[in-house]
């Protein structure tokens, strides 16, 4: 792959990077977002509602992994549209499945293992397609959509919950992650 030279298509990869990114935090980092109106509405323990977090963590770490074996094998923009799209899945599953608790780690630990194949690939995707200046330049950029995210769906979760209750959360969060992914 050649390196962009247009300002245009440079911005738009930028904000394409960007968009992905900041809706694989908004996808990610939902549930620990609506922890308590979850355990409260579901009469489900603390301790058994952490289980699906921490299950998350410990899918996404071992997803790095993975994704790095992957992503000298895959095309990195196949590599993101798969883990956001399968993401989205995971959001729109989630309410399905509650309360039960092994299965919504599951599915939970199945988005671990989704968001772990965004960063890399985006990165890959920069890296090869931007100069070292331009690259320079955009990381930094790009990297502030997973702020932004945490800030958004913290304040927009509790909004939601009045109106609508925790499942809009991952209803709302999979419908947004679903048109960047087309987007994508």
């Amino acid at each position: 792959m050649g390196k962009l030279q247009s300002r245009g298509q440079i911005r738009t990869l930028g904000a394409l990077a960007w968009l992905v990114y900041f809706f694989s935090y908004v996808t990610r980092i939902n549930f620990a977002a609506i922890l308590v109106a979850f355990t409260q509405a579901e009469n489900v323990s603390n301790a058994a509602a952490s289980v699906i977090t921490s299950v998350l963590f410990v899918t996404y770490g071992v997803g790095q992994l993975i994704s790095g074996y992957l992503g000298d094998r895959i095309p990195p923009n196949k590599l993101i549209f798969g883990g956001l799209l399968t993401s989205v899945v995971c959001n729109g599953l989630m309410p399905q499945f509650s309360p039960n608790i092994p299965a919504m780690a599951a599915i939970w630990g199945v988005n671990g293992l989704a968001q772990a194949f965004m960063w890399p690939p985006l990165v890959k995707i920069l890296s090869c397609a931007l100069t070292p200046e331009d690259y320079a330049r955009m990381i930094p950029g790009v990297s502030t959509s997973s702020g932004l995210a945490t800030i958004v769906i913290y304040l927009v979760s509790p909004l939601v919950l009045r109106l609508s209750g925790w499942k809009m959360v991952f209803y709302l969060a999979a419908g947004t992650a679903a048109v960047a992914a087309v987007v994508w």
